[in-house]
């Protein structure tokens, strides 16, 4: 009975110790190819936590959305009012780096069509172009492009429309949380030069 008992508790050790270990390397793996959840913040470089946020709708959707996220991320953000990419004496005079939207394009594809040559489904994609400024050294330029897909149900348009405009709001912040993951990569020898 007690060989018995000991079989077990070393059977049940091994098999605790097994489930450890999987899951210990499945987490290295996961983390390894730059996995990580929804929402979890990151690690901004030390030299872009103080960040001037630009753009020519400063109160537009996206930059609303980029401006939380950067905040979320425990990035200052100072509000600038020029827009200095094309002033480049004024580049080097900075104190901060800046980052902004240059441009933002949304694209909407069908993807499948009903029997009657409608539409039935669509893939909705925003490709946004962003830049970060660093004084004394050059721009970074940032491109990222989200994509989301929604049913089109001609017997409902108003709920197409209101769908249409959640799946927009929800890009513009997926885009943001890129944009921020791309910051939170960056370094310094990735700067294109000044001409």
């Amino acid at each position: 009975m007690e060989k018995s008992m000991h079989r077990f508790n070393s059977r049940s050790l091994l098999n605790r110790f097994s489930a450890l270990c999987f899951l210990i390397s499945i987490t290295l793996l996961l983390s390894a190819c730059g996995f990580s959840l929804r929402g979890t913040t990151y690690t901004i470089p030390s030299q872009l936590k103080t960040i001037e946020l630009f753009s020519s709708d400063p109160n537009g959707p996206l930059n609303r959305a980029l401006r939380n996220e950067l905040r979320l991320n425990n990035v200052k953000v100072i509000t600038a009012s020029q827009n200095l990419l094309a002033d480049k004496t004024m580049q080097n005079s900075l104190a901060h780096p800046r980052f902004g939207v240059v441009s933002s394009n949304e694209f909407r594809d069908t993807v499948s069509i009903f029997a009657n040559g409608k539409s039935a489904e669509y893939q909705l994609s925003l490709e946004v172009t962003a830049h970060l400024i660093i004084p004394n050294s050059g721009i970074y330029p940032i491109n990222v492009k989200v994509q989301r897909s929604f049913f089109d149900n001609p017997l409902a348009a108003m709920q197409k429309n209101s769908e249409q405009e959640i799946i927009r709001e929800e890009l513009r912040v997926q885009a943001a949380q890129e944009l921020v993951r791309r910051l939170s990569s960056f370094r310094p020898e990735m700067i294109t030069e000044n001409d």
